[in-house]
C-alpha cells in the first residue's frame, strides 16, 4: 500500500469472480435460512449480493481516464504470463465456512464477516497470481490497497449499508455455512458501486468492469 491511501476513496478493485451460477444458488438459500431466523442485528440490507461473490486482490483510485487506460493495458499485457504461472491449468479456490475480518475478534460484535480462502490442492498458485498482479500493478505506479495471502477474503455480509450498527455473528461462525468450489474464470478490474453490473456468460449481475482477461478453464 501507500502512505496515505486509508482515508481515501477507492474508485476500483481488483477482483476474482466467485459467481458461478450453482454458488450463486447455493448462497442465495443459506441466506434465506439466515433471514428467516436471523442473528441478533443481522438486517436484509446487510448480506453481500451472491451475484457479486468475489476474492478481493487490490484496492484501486482511477481517478483520471489516464489512470483507468493504463490499468486497462497493464492488465491486458499480462496475459501471456498469467497463462505461464498457471501452465495452463485451471485455478481452483474453495470458500469454506466463515470467519470474522480481524483474528481474535469479539464473534458477538461484528461488522464484516467473511468467507474463509483456501486454494484446492494446497499449491500456492492464488498467492502467485496474487503476487504478481500486485508488482505489476505497482510497477505501474498506480495507487493501490494490496492484499496478502492472509488478507485475502470474500465477503459475506456488512453492515456498512447499516450504519456499521454491529451483529452477533457467533451462531454464523458456528454453523456450517455452505462450501463454495470456484473455477475461478477471469481476472477483473471492477468498479465499485456505479455503473451498475454486467452479465456475460456465467456471470450474472456481477460488477462492471473496465478490463478482464481469461483464466485457463
Amino acid at each position: 500500500s501507500l502512505p496515505g491511501l486509508r482515508t481515501m476513496s477507492w474508485t476500483h478493485f481488483i477482483s476474482l469472480p466467485c459467481a458461478s451460477p450453482a454458488n450463486v444458488r447455493k448462497l442465495n438459500q443459506y441466506i434465506d435460512g439466515v433471514k428467516a431466523h436471523p442473528p441478533a442485528g443481522v438486517v436484509d440490507c446487510v448480506f453481500n449480493n451472491p451475484a457479486q461473490l468475489h476474492i478481493s486482490v487490490a484496492m484501486l483510485m482511477l481517478n483520471t481516464e489516464a489512470e483507468r487506460r493504463l490499468a486497462h493495458q497493464v492488465l491486458q499485457g499480462m496475459q501471456a504470463e498469467i497463462q505461464l504461472l498457471l501452465e495452463g491449468v485451471a485455478l481452483q479456490v474453495q470458500l469454506k465456512g466463515l470467519k470474522p475480518r480481524d483474528q481474535g475478534a469479539d464473534v458477538a460484535s461484528l461488522t464484516i464477516l467473511y468467507h474463509r480462502v483456501e486454494e484446492v490442492g494446497g499449491g500456492n498458485r492464488l498467492q502467485a497470481l496474487c503476487d504478481l498482479l500486485v508488482a505489476r500493478f505497482q510497477e505501474a505506479g498506480l495507487p493501490g490497497k494490496y492484499q496478502n495471502l492472509e488478507a485475502l477474503h470474500a465477503t459475506f455480509l456488512n453492515t456498512r449499508k447499516n450504519r456499521f450498527v454491529p451483529i452477533d455473528a457467533t451462531t454464523l461462525v458456528q454453523a456450517q455455512a455452505p462450501d463454495l468450489m470456484v473455477t475461478v474464470p477471469s481476472v477483473h478490474i471492477s468498479c465499485m458501486g456505479t455503473p451498475g453490473t454486467k452479465s456475460v456468460g456465467d456471470l450474472r449481475g456481477y460488477f462492471y468492469w473496465i478490463s478482464t482477461v481469461p483464466l485457463p478453464a
